[in-house]
């Protein structure tokens, strides 16, 4: 019994620690998507929560359907080229309506194609 109270106490000052390094590193601080002219719009900002400054970060929208499948996904650049570490940039995106994408999730990779972890990153509703 004492060796799975030693185990417990130490998996909790490691899940607790101070100073301990976010396992992402990004955040979507805003995000907003709506329907208009015949068009799925979607509004946010990121944020490095990481260590590091972050180069040519491609925001990546998975549409989903309702059963939660992709339906589409849109990649493109943020219009900051090097995100620094603690840093928020917005993007836009719009692409032709699909009646199919009722959700959308955020997602991002780094300039080499290496997906970046991103917390808060959905699904949000498509109304």
């Amino acid at each position: 019994m004492t060796k799975s109270w030693a185990f417990l106490l130490l998996l909790g000052s490691l899940l607790c620690a101070p100073g301990q390094k976010s396992k992402f590193e990004l955040e979507v601080v805003t995000a907003e998507v709506h329907r208009e002219n015949d068009q799925i719009a979607v509004d946010g900002t990121l944020k490095n929560i990481g260590e590091k400054p972050l180069e040519g970060v491609q925001v990546i929208l998975d549409f989903l359907s309702s059963d939660k499948r992709t339906v589409t996904k849109r990649k493109g650049l943020l219009d900051t080229p090097l995100l620094a570490a603690g840093e928020e940039a917005s993007f836009r995106f719009a692409m032709a309506d699909d009646p199919r994408a009722v959700l959308v999730r955020i997602e991002a990779a780094d300039r080499n194609s290496f997906e970046l972890r991103v917390s808060n990153s959905g699904p949000f509703p498509v109304p």
